[in-house]
């Protein structure tokens, strides 16, 4: 289901936020700077264009939704409302510029050009570089009147708080499982939703994504190269090779659920039935003889790895440091190795 489709609902797990913005926005008492806060996946973006929609209707505010038929409401359903504007990651960026926060800002101060409310919405937030979330604090600290920046965002720690001191925090937290499950058959059918929505974080949408590029077919394969390294009948060094061309993250993500697990598995607090999905048989008779210890080491390895990949980082070398220790019964040569970050 497409962004433009998700925009015309408004999705279960959303419910609860929507009043609250929407109460807010018909008292007057909106705050010009919603943060957005969430798992990616959670449709935080979806949510922000939702909003921005009935911010700009000019039959606002009289109700929770949208006329979605004055002029306000044409122009932004066509793309092409000239008080709307949308600022993410340029193509070929890793990163949201300081220059884009200065044409964002520039834009807001100009006055508007249907003489109601302007709107922008920034995402991620997180990936503004220090610069820009430094020229974003002065529109932040004194907002133009009559204008809303809504941000999403997937990771708190990595805003100042400075930025965050400034804004309203909506939060989406995972919604109640079941009740997701049976969404997600709903509409989309037939699927593992459960092993998806795991892998996921309890994300939705990310979910769904996850089903659309094949996830589960690609953890069949990353579970064959991990037990083949463990086995020592596959170079960990190829591995790697092969991880760091695909998506690192997703890959880091699955190898920490999956160290999680035999943790879980190896303490007594799963029994094998239980995880013969997410570690089958070939790869938990390779773990079954490492020390929990030395998985709850690795673990606590993994997991500062993962805290940075936001960083400049050689993915190369990061899986061989990944990988190698799993041909060695799991011997760390040392808690975070220098050199790979």
């Amino acid at each position: 289901m497409s962004d433009n489709n998700l925009q015309n609902i408004i999705l279960p797990w959303h419910e609860k936020q929507w009043k609250r913005v929407t109460a807010a926005h018909v008292c007057d008492r909106l705050g010009h700077a919603p943060l957005l806060v969430g798992h990616r996946g959670m449709g935080k973006k979806v949510f922000g264009q939702r909003l921005a929609t009935l911010l700009l209707c000019q039959q606002s505010p009289v109700s929770n939704q949208n006329c979605g038929s004055c002029q306000g409401c044409r122009l932004h359903a066509a793309g092409n409302h000239p008080d709307y504007r949308e600022v993410t990651v340029a193509d070929g960026k890793t990163q949201i510029t300081v220059d884009q926060i200065r044409e964002l800002s520039a834009y807001l101060a100009f006055k508007s050009h249907a003489g109601g409310r302007k709107v922008a919405l920034l995402w991620p937030a997180e990936k503004m570089n220090a610069n820009a979330a430094n020229s974003l604090l002065k529109t932040l600290e004194e907002p133009p009147p009559e204008t809303t920046l809504v941000l999403c965002c997937s990771s708190l720690s990595a805003l100042p708080a400075t930025v965050l001191s400034r804004c309203q925090r909506i939060v989406f937290a995972a919604p109640e499982r079941e009740a997701t499950l049976a969404w997600l058959r709903a509409t989309e059918g037939e699927a593992d939703w459960a092993r998806l929505l795991a892998a996921a974080n309890g994300a939705p949408l990310a979910a769904m994504e996850l089903f659309a590029n094949g996830y589960l077919d690609s953890v069949l394969t990353w579970q064959d190269q991990l037990t083949g390294v463990i086995a020592g009948s596959v170079d960990p060094c190829s591995v790697a090779a092969k991880w760091s061309r695909g998506e690192t993250l997703l890959i880091l993500s699955w190898l920490k659920q999956l160290v999680e697990t035999a943790v879980r598995l190896k303490s007594g607090a799963l029994d094998v039935n239980q995880v013969e999905e997410s570690i089958p048989g070939p790869l938990q008779n390779a773990i079954v003889d490492l020390n929990i210890v030395k998985l709850m080491e690795y673990l606590d390895w993994l997991e500062w790895l993962i805290r940075g990949i936001e960083r400049p980082l050689n993915m190369q070398l990061a899986f061989e440091a990944a990988l190698i220790p799993w041909s060695q019964g799991l011997q760390l040569s040392q808690p975070r190795p220098s050199g790979y970050l």
